[in-house]
């Protein structure tokens, strides 16, 4: 799926369409790599949290499984 209109494009010249090509190319790089960054860090802070709350379940009275399963279902 694109969110460019290549129709917008037709009237440049080859040179143009030359830049324009490696531009998206480096756009769907950068794409993917946001992706892949944006997915590190669910995963970190998901980790952080699932720590956070193992913790505080020894040290307080508090069903860790219970809200973790709780909270995925939802």
């Amino acid at each position: 799926m694109s969110i460019i209109d290549s129709s917008s494009f037709s009237g440049l010249n080859k040179e143009q369409q030359e830049e324009l090509q490696r531009l998206l190319i480096k756009l769907k790089g950068f794409t993917k790599a946001l992706k892949m960054n944006v997915k590190d860090l669910e995963d970190h802070l998901f980790y952080i949290l699932q720590n956070s709350l193992n913790e505080l379940s020894h040290t307080e009275n508090i069903d860790a499984w219970n809200i973790y399963t709780n909270k995925r279902n939802t």
